[in-house]
């Protein structure tokens, strides 16, 4: 779950991944977004100024950008309410405990693919019906 996160922040790097490691579209589509990545020649992608003033940054204020990315400019807008609600709840969770996505509303169960890829919260399967929040989205919300 942890190396999610950092994968993403060696692809902002520049760093030479192994296909396994690519961080998945929507995280990609999110540096783009947020100017932290602009494309080159070739289809690749490479740091902005932003991006490395983004690395400087402590982690729950880098979670927090991609996360504004995300509802600003990819979730419906009705989603928004519920998909902060779901992030900042998190923060009142048991880091490695399961929990029943069927509980959730519909919108929080579409936002957990992106969660999931910037490694807020952990799926042993795409199709589990639990998730386990992570560290980094247990902390998110308090800046630890």
């Amino acid at each position: 779950w942890w190396w999610r996160w950092t994968n993403v922040l060696l692809f902002l790097t520049g760093e030479d991944l192994d296909e396994t490691a690519i961080p998945p579209q929507c995280a990609q589509d999110f540096l783009k977004g947020a100017q932290l990545m602009t494309p080159i020649e070739g289809g690749m992608l490479e740091i902005t100024g932003r991006g490395v003033d983004f690395l400087l940054k402590p982690r729950a204020e880098q979670v927090w950008v991609l996360v504004d990315e995300y509802l600003a400019n990819h979730a419906p807008q009705n989603d928004r309410g519920d998909v902060v609600a779901l992030i900042l709840s998190l923060a009142y969770t048991t880091v490695g405990r399961s929990y029943a996505i069927a509980e959730l509303s519909d919108p929080q169960q579409r936002a957990l693919e992106v969660l999931f890829a910037l490694g807020l919260i952990f799926r042993r399967k795409e199709t589990s019906s639990r998730f386990y929040p992570t560290s980094i989205g247990a902390g998110v919300a308090f800046g630890s």
